[in-house]
């Protein structure tokens, strides 16, 4: 994903290499039916630029799905490894 973010210093095209949460709560719209998730987005030059994803329900929905397969694939590891769960 590439894209133009501008500052009051610099306008710059670089490379997004991930994206990460913030420590918030979403936030959810009734009336659009839309949940927000502030998160950073990280960029190759090693800078960052605050961001929210927007998710309709479905996505909402798919989203919880596959977080929570997530935490329990990394729990089972855990116990597979005699580790603390979670």
């Amino acid at each position: 994903m590439t894209t133009d973010t501008t500052s009051a210093r610099s306008t710059t095209s670089s490379t997004v290499t991930h994206v990460t949460p913030k420590k918030r709560d979403f936030g959810y719209n009734h009336a659009t039916e839309h949940a927000a998730l502030a998160v950073d987005l990280h960029f190759a030059d090693g800078h960052t630029e605050p961001s929210v994803l927007i998710l309709r329900p479905g996505q909402t929905e798919l989203l919880w799905i596959q977080i929570d397969a997530a935490i329990k694939a990394r729990a089972r590891a855990l116990q597979a490894e005699g580790g603390d769960e979670l």
